[in-house]
C-alpha cells in the first residue's frame, strides 16, 4: 500500500533550518526527520536565493496550498441548478436524486 503524503509541519521546518545551519545534507536530514530525501531537498530549494528560513518557507507553502485549484465535479451550471432548487424548497437529498435521475450527474 502506498504511503500517504503528509505536509511538513512548522516544527519540522525549524528542524530543517537548524540542521541546515549545521550543514547536514538533505539525505541526513531526511533520515533524522524520517522523511524522504526528495521532500527535504525540495523544501531546501524553496529558499535558493538565501539561506533556508523557516518562516519564509512556511509562508510560501501556505500560499501555494491556498492557491491550489481544488478538483470538483460540481460545475457552475450544477451550482446554479442546486441554488435554484433550494430556493424552490427542495431538500439536498431531493436535489441529488433528481440530478442523478435526470442527467446522471451526482452519484
Amino acid at each position: 500500500m502506498a504511503t500517504q503524503y503528509k505536509q511538513l509541519t512548522l516544527k519540522e521546518r525549524y528542524q530543517i533550518e537548524t540542521l541546515s545551519k549545521l550543514e547536514f545534507s538533505a539525505r541526513k536530514m531526511a533520515l533524522k526527520l524520517e522523511r524522504g530525501n526528495k521532500t527535504i531537498a525540495e523544501e531546501l530549494a524553496r529558499c535558493l536565493k538565501q539561506r533556508y528560513g523557516t518562516e519564509t518557507a512556511h509562508r510560501f507553502a501556505d500560499e501555494k496550498r491556498r492557491s491550489a485549484a481544488k478538483h470538483s465535479k460540481c460545475t457552475e451550471m450544477h451550482k446554479k441548478t442546486i441554488n435554484t432548487s433550494l430556493l424552490l424548497g427542495l431538500s439536498p437529498e431531493q436535489i441529488a436524486g433528481r440530478m442523478k435521475a435526470e442527467a446522471g450527474v451526482i452519484q
